[in-house]
């Protein structure tokens, strides 16, 4: 890091080897976290927490089953799904810290969650931006196949968040009064069909009779604005 006349190694230097860095609030103040290795006693790679003069060990994979290839991270990524920022982290992993997941794990300051069923694929890439929906997150990877159970048709996908401004039954992006039409469910019909990961509404590993009824539950809540 640059401070006007000098450069310091956080990420990087004789105690830690680092490998991909963000900054983050998680309700301790702006940090930054990193993934890499902290040439210590436990010599563990994973996700660490710099506190302004030393390392503070986050998680790591879960091993991977016998067989396959040994667990990585590949990305980290900041986002706010509606429940304040947020650090995501994606690799080949079947686990995080303890916690089931495929690839991709959210991490809150406390706690690591999984993103649905996750993906098939390594994320390299992960962003916040904003289309019609909302706040979404993209994720771009090598041989990304499936997201949530769905395969991809292209190597990247989106999580939608819950932000303001997101509205998931509005499929067609309307704009105009009444912004949620008949429209709408031919929209979610033709996703559906073709097996797009936005009509896996339950965002689990199927699509089925429970996608249906997610989506008339969101269409009947309506769109927040």
């Amino acid at each position: 890091m640059e401070h006007g006349s000098s450069w310091s190694g956080y990420c990087n230097g004789p105690a830690f080897r680092g490998t991909r860095a963000v900054v983050v609030d998680l309700g301790l103040g702006k940090k930054i976290y990193c993934s890499g290795r902290l040439d210590d006693a436990l010599n563990r790679s994973g996700i660490y927490r710099w506190d302004e003069t030393h390392w503070t060990f986050i998680g790591t994979p879960d091993p991977n089953p016998p067989g396959f290839t040994p667990p990585y991270i590949t990305s980290l990524g900041v986002f706010d799904d509606g429940r304040g920022d947020a650090l995501y982290i994606g690799g080949l992993f079947r686990g995080f810290a303890g916690v089931t997941a495929r690839n991709l794990v959210r991490y809150d300051g406390q706690s690591f969650e999984p993103l649905g069923a996750g993906v098939l694929g390594e994320p390299l890439f992960l962003a916040g931006f904003r289309d019609i929906r909302g706040w979404s997150m993209f994720i771009d990877g090598d041989m990304l196949t499936h997201a949530g159970g769905a395969p991809l048709t292209q190597s990247a996908a989106l999580w939608v968040g819950c932000k303001e401004g997101h509205c998931y039954p509005n499929c067609d992006f309307s704009t105009g009064s009444p912004r949620l039409t008949a429209n709408d469910f031919m929209c979610f019909l033709n996703a559906f069909a073709r097996r797009d990961p936005y009509a896996n509404c339950t965002v689990d590993a199927d699509f089925n009779a429970a996608d249906f009824q997610c989506f008339l539950n969101k269409f009947a809540a309506g769109c927040s604005r």
